[in-house]
This record gives C-alpha cells, sequence and structure tokens, in this order.
C-alpha cells in the first residue's frame, strides 16, 4: 500500500467486485488504476495511518463541525480531503456501498435523473446513487471540516511564529 500511490495523486477509492472477491480500486489523479484486494474500510484505514492520522478522530471532529452521524469527511492533508458517496448497492449483506473522492480532484457535479455524476479533474467521471442535493450536502461538510482544520493549522503558525519573533527579541 505504501507504494502503491501517493496520498496527494488519489482521485477515488471505489469498492470493485472482482474474482478476488470484494476489492478496491485506487484512481489516481493521472487516470491510471491500482486495484487492490483488500476491502475499502482496510485501505481507508491504512492510508490514514500512513499519513500519521486517527481515523476515529478525524471522524469525530468531523461530527462535532457537522453536526452529522454517518459518511463524515476525513482531511488527511490540503490535497486530500476524503469524502465518502454511495457508489453501488450490496449484493450480499455486510458488502460495502461507499467510494471515497477527493474533494480536491472534484471538478463538477451532472445531475442524471435521481442520481449524480461526479466530474473529476483529470476527466474521468464516477456515478454517485444519491441526488445532487445530497451530494452538494456531503461536499459542503467536506469543505467545512478542511477550513477549519487550515484555520487551527493558521492559528497554530501564527502561535509559533509569535514565540520565534519574541524569542528572537529577546535574543537580539
Amino acid at each position: 500500500m505504501q507504494d502503491m500511490v501517493a496520498a496527494e495523486e488519489i482521485a477515488a477509492i471505489l469498492p470493485r467486485y472482482t474474482e478476488l472477491g470484494d476489492c478496491s480500486v485506487l484512481h489516481a489523479c493521472d487516470g491510471s488504476e491500482v486495484v487492490v484486494p483488500l476491502r475499502i474500510k482496510t485501505v481507508v484505514h491504512r492510508l490514514v495511518r500512513r499519513e500519521c492520522k486517527d481515523i476515529y478522530l478525524l471522524e469525530e471532529q468531523a461530527r462535532k463541525l457537522t453536526k452529522g452521524k454517518n459518511w463524515m469527511p476525513l482531511v488527511l492533508g490540503p490535497d486530500l480531503v476524503l469524502v465518502a458517496l454511495k457508489v453501488r448497492n450490496p449484493k450480499i449483506n455486510g458488502d460495502v456501498t461507499a467510494g471515497f473522492f477527493n474533494y480536491c480532484q472534484i471538478n463538477d457535479l451532472e445531475e442524471n435523473g435521481r442520481r449524480t455524476i461526479l466530474c473529476m479533474k483529470n476527466g474521468h467521471s464516477f456515478k454517485v446513487l444519491w441526488n445532487r442535493q445530497t451530494v452538494e450536502e456531503h461536499l459542503r461538510n467536506a469543505l467545512l471540516v478542511l477550513a477549519m482544520e487550515q484555520r487551527y493549522l493558521d492559528r497554530l503558525a501564527i502561535h509559533y511564529l509569535e514565540k520565534r519573533w519574541a524569542l528572537s527579541s529577546v535574543l537580539n
């Protein structure tokens, strides 16, 4: 998993039924695909760990900000914000129905009846089984969580610079 796709190069992580069973497909920003013989939950957990984050803390933070319960956005960095959207119906009980899309790689939304088509920056499109309003709500939640994360990092940087500036003033 570590040498497959760099975090900032991930456009989407989708479940796929294959001859190996329920697998995951990493869609890169350059349009390439990597099939991973692991369930999507395992892939996301490993990706979160690879970015030195805790998935439970990320979800809890998102719940507090969005007042939601399920399908929380995961901010793993400024270029990787995973938004969970329903992409398939389960064949058997327990199958994952969500795919994860990198918010930073979504270019546009198109309506397709009661469904939505996500148009990515790399030119690929993906069908989502929710209507446009529901998809937009999840994208707004991702933007909110990303903005709050960025605000926190900005405040942390300002605090660091103030401390450094005060220290350099004392030393000079």
